[in-house]
């Protein structure tokens, strides 16, 4: 190789700036010294660089290449709650989402997020216990705003990501359980706090799972669930990954069953999450979900 490397990155201005450019010649399987640049501090995406070569590659006099470095984004919760991404949590952060009929916790032990979600012995209404980041319904005055509740700072950290049929989703869940397994439930019941008759009709009692919300070009939107079995929820395509392994899949791979990619594609946000559905009878035992999480990877390549 014969030519022109030049460096860019993608600011969260929507332009694309030059970090660096050098001419070089490579031998076949020959590097280069180390070249440094200047750590650009308004990258839309960490870690992301876009490396464009012009030259000579092999027997092609004015060859032109092109190579994207660290596209993707990741979560490990090797530092804290909030501290690599600005997740937004049940209870803590999304306040009054669930009645005073049992427990929410979120917290992090050994590098892994870990989620309960409890609801008391004699309660007979749902329970949900999520934490989600991506894109808002709406943003007013500087308030961001999911399914109406007020968030007082910005959770859409760098989505909507777009996705191609190369990119690849990797996580890992290393625990997903439920003490007592809930029924499917069929009822007319009154809503004590309105007075009001409810029909209660669900396929499961309670499912857990990592939610994947993606929107394609053709204007539709598929939402995947990353699960393991007996958390299936039912209501969504359902991806069933074994425990305790690392588990990586290709985009494309996961999609053909349901209608596959329709370019552009966006992954406009992910959501784990814990839900107990209403129960027609006031529960006998105290029911807990635990899941605990290693890491979400999203890889374009």
């Amino acid at each position: 190789m014969d030519g022109t490397f030049s460096l860019y990155y993608d600011a969260v201005d929507g332009s694309r700036y030059l970090l660096g450019s050098w001419t070089l010649l490579l031998s076949a399987q020959g590097t280069s010294p180390v070249l440094s640049f200047s750590f650009p501090e308004n990258n839309i995406e960490l870690h992301r660089y876009i490396l464009v070569f012009r030259g000579r590659m092999g027997m092609e006099a004015d060859a032109v290449a092109g190579y994207i470095h660290g596209a993707g984004w990741k979560e490990d919760w090797d530092v804290g709650l909030y501290d690599n991404h600005n997740w937004i949590y049940s209870e803590t952060d999304i306040v009054g989402q669930n009645p005073n009929n049992g427990m929410t916790i979120n917290n992090m032990s050994s590098g892994k997020l870990v989620k309960e979600n409890i609801r008391y012995v004699g309660e007979d209404w749902a329970r949900v216990n999520e934490n989600y980041i991506g894109v808002a319904d709406e943003v007013i005055n500087g308030t961001y705003y999911l399914e109406g509740y007020a968030i007082p700072y910005d959770f859409t950290d760098r989505f909507p990501l777009q996705v191609t049929s190369d990119t690849r989703l990797s996580l890992k869940i290393d625990a997903m359980s439920i003490n007592e397994s809930i029924a499917a439930q069929s009822c007319t019941k009154i809503d004590s706090s309105t007075g009001i008759y409810k029909w209660i009709d669900v396929p499961t009692g309670a499912y857990q799972g990592i939610s994947f919300y993606f929107r394609f070009g053709d204007g539709s939107i598929r939402t995947i669930v990353f699960t393991t079995p007996g958390n299936e929820s039912l209501l969504h395509p359902t991806q069933i990954i074994p425990i305790g392994e690392n588990y990586s899949i290709n985009l494309d791979e996961l999609l053909v069953p349901w209608g596959g990619i329709t370019e552009p594609a966006y992954l406009d946000g992910i959501n784990i999450i814990q839900k107990m559905w209403d129960v027609c009878n006031p529960s006998q035992v105290e029911h807990r979900q635990r899941m605990e999480v290693d890491y979400i990877r999203v890889e374009n390549r």
